[in-house]
């Protein structure tokens, strides 16, 4: 079975990561609090939970926008790559086209 290009399905990919890029630092914000509040709350029994979810809700954010940015990454070289094949075929067919031209009128 031969496998045939379709950029239509780097740019779902590249889509699919923006949009996971885009919520994910909220997603770890959301859990590093719950997670920091319940250890807070367990550890020590008076204000630890606000404490602790505040400070795990930062670190969280924190690891959630460096996630993003490598997800960006991740989606940019795949457009790029889309890119290069859309325009390494485009040379290829406009060099082909040249050849037929020159080939049919060889007095020119």
């Amino acid at each position: 079975m031969a496998v045939k290009y379709e950029p239509k399905v780097i740019q779902k990919f590249a889509d699919k990561l923006y949009s996971q890029a885009n919520s994910i630092a909220f997603s770890y914000g959301f859990l590093g609090a719950i997670v920091g509040a319940i250890v807070g709350q367990l550890a020590f029994k008076n204000g630890g939970a606000l404490i602790f979810g505040a400070v795990a809700c930062l670190l969280g954010v924190a690891i959630g926008v460096s996630k993003g940015a490598e997800l960006r990454l991740k989606a940019q070289l795949a457009l790029c790559q889309m890119h290069l094949e859309w325009n390494t075929r485009s040379l290829r067919t406009a060099k082909e086209k040249k050849t037929e031209d020159s080939s049919e009128n060889p007095g020119e």
